[in-house]
């Protein structure tokens, strides 16, 4: 009659994730540059507003 023999077992397979969360961080674009436009721009858009309040009209003569 024949021995069962029994195999070892090898270790159990990682459970691959389906993205890594480093990958998904690289892939996003980076926001800095779009933060500074958006701050230059209401810094520009709060300058004219200032400067255009500043103006004096002329008295009209009668």
């Amino acid at each position: 009659m024949a021995r069962r023999v029994r195999r070892k077992k090898g270790n159990p397979k990682a459970a691959i994730p389906t993205y890594r969360e480093e990958g998904v961080k690289a892939s996003r674009p980076d926001t800095r540059p779009a933060l500074i436009a958006l701050l230059l721009v209401i810094l520009l858009i709060g300058s004219a507003l200032y400067f255009t309040s500043m103006v004096e009209e002329p008295t009209a003569v009668e």
